[in-house]
């Protein structure tokens, strides 16, 4: 699954850019297919009993060989099954447990991000980070005015992108999906500033 999770991952920046530009995605959690129409951006999750499929633009893939992305996933285990769709998009079909971690290793990603934000000392006006459970709050404590003189607001952008993707891929809809970052001085203790992504892109 590491191939599969990093391949996700590549999709980060255009779900960003999809957001900013208007065409969100949805996802569907059903038993079955549906019907509704979907626009050539959309991330759809589709859960049933047995396994989960997940369908990713062409887009997110850029230039890449299809039939060559097709066949490296295929030799991952839990990957049931790729399909090359007619616009372009993959859809992967894997078991129920592949999914499960590889939301579990997405999970990982966010929490060893947190953790290097803390200690790192890349970005040294942060001093703590907490997150609730399903990653869409977030609060970070800072020194407040390193913060305000510094590019450590860029912390924000990269957990925002990171939560987005997270709650997309584990079923949630990116038209409605949000994120809610709340800056609190170390000193003060003062939520001075509060964030909500992806509103707060533009």
């Amino acid at each position: 699954m590491r191939k599969v999770t990093a391949l996700f991952l590549v999709g980060l920046i255009l779900l960003l850019v999809a957001c900013n530009g208007g065409n969100n995605g949805s996802v569907a959690n059903s038993g079955g297919s549906g019907n509704r129409e979907e626009s050539k951006d959309e991330i759809e999750v589709d859960k049933n009993l047995f396994s989960v499929a997940i369908t990713i633009p062409g887009s997110f893939f850029g230039s890449g060989d299809l039939e060559e992305i097709k066949a490296e996933a295929e030799l991952e285990e839990g990957i049931k099954e790729v399909r090359i769709n007619s616009d372009g998009s993959l859809t992967y079909i894997m078991s129920r447990a592949a999914h499960k971690k590889m939301i579990a290793e997405m999970k990982e990603a966010l929490e060893e991000t947190i953790r290097e934000m803390i200690n790192s000392g890349d970005y040294p006006s942060i001093i703590d980070i907490k997150a609730n459970k399903s990653y869409t709050e977030f609060l970070m404590v800072v020194d407040q005015e390193n913060y305000e003189n510094s590019f450590d607001e860029l912390s924000v952008l990269i957990l925002g992108m990171g939560s987005m993707l997270y709650q997309i891929f584990n079923g949630a809809d990116a038209e409605t999906a949000n994120v809610a970052m709340y800056l609190e001085d170390a000193y003060t203790g003062e939520v001075f500033d509060t964030i909500i992504l992806p509103d707060d892109w533009n």
